[in-house]
């Protein structure tokens, strides 16, 4: 009895130890954060919404061709169809760059749609800015850049679907035009020379002349060697006040801003701009050379 009653005790000691099996089969289902149960970041509807705001921009505001709007639209139609596919196929993800690599890439590699079967599409050529004599220049001290364009350009660039993408549009505005002032002592201090300025050319004009004088000169800063008796200084002015200042002939133009670029320095002769760290070697060169003022219209 103690033999057998021992040997259970084992036996019932041994079956609470182990865990018991499980008879049921494994589901082989992935993990949660495997890639194949990501779900796309963009529903069909929404492609088909961005789709059709490009294609009523692409007929309404372009003013291309006819033949180079339908063959657009056919490219278009071509990269919705591929693009679309890849949302319904459950066992791939969509990556968030998928639709700019179809917008760049070649219409080669698209399958006609039904409806531009019937069209010959052909390969859109890339159109660089320089082709299109657009002037891009990077924008000094931020992320962005600075384009000169013309109003059919900033339609282009203010559709919605560049909007969601991130890419915004601001169109400066144009600054007062600004003077210089050479060989002033550089005892005076900026108020003291705009009233040295607003004194010595008020001669010889009407009391009209006068109050344009007195509200449309504001001295802005002075530039040249430090060590000198004498400095240069750049005041911003009114138009009105400007045509006044150039017909005495006493203080010459130097300087002309174009729209908001601060940084814009512009020669005489050359005419073209130089950048913020050779300004003031343009504007020395400018000073030595200049006999006359600068016309109204630097380009």
């Amino acid at each position: 009895m103690s033999r057998s009653s021992t040997s259970s005790k084992a036996s019932t000691a041994s079956t609470v130890d182990t865990p018991p099996r499980t008879t049921e089969k494994s589901t082989n289902q992935p993990r949660p954060d495997s890639p194949a149960t990501v779900k796309p970041t963009i529903s069909p509807e929404d492609v088909q919404e961005a789709f059709e705001t490009i294609r009523n921009h692409w007929n309404t505001e372009s003013r291309d061709s006819k033949a180079k709007k339908t063959s657009m639209l056919a490219y278009l139609d071509q990269i919705q169809e591929a693009y679309q596919e890849l949302l319904v196929r459950p066992s791939q993800t969509v990556p968030m760059n998928v639709l700019e690599d179809m917008l760049d890439s070649k219409i080669s590699q698209f399958r006609p749609g039904p409806r531009s079967s019937s069209l010959r599409a052909r390969p859109c050529p890339q159109r660089t800015p320089q082709l299109q004599r657009l002037h891009v220049r990077p924008n000094k001290n931020s992320g962005g850049l600075r384009l000169e364009s013309n109003k059919s350009d900033l339609s282009t660039l203010s559709v919605q679907a560049l909007k969601d993408k991130g890419l915004v549009l601001k169109v400066p505005t144009k600054r007062p035009p600004r003077l210089a002032v050479y060989h002033v002592p550089s005892s005076l201090d900026a108020d003291e020379v705009e009233e040295a300025i607003i004194a010595q050319n008020s001669e010889g004009l009407t009391e009209d002349e006068q109050d344009i004088l007195k509200d449309g000169v504001l001295v802005k800063f002075k530039f040249g060697p430090r060590d000198s008796s004498t400095v240069h200084w750049i005041m911003q002015t009114t138009p009105r006040a400007r045509k006044i200042l150039l017909e005495i002939k006493v203080i010459k133009s130097a300087m002309k801003s174009k729209l908001n670029d601060e940084c814009s320095l512009w020669r005489k002769k050359a005419k073209e701009p130089c950048s913020d760290q050779h300004g003031r070697a343009a504007l020395n060169e400018e000073i030595k050379s200049t006999t006359s003022p600068i016309d109204d219209n630097p380009y």
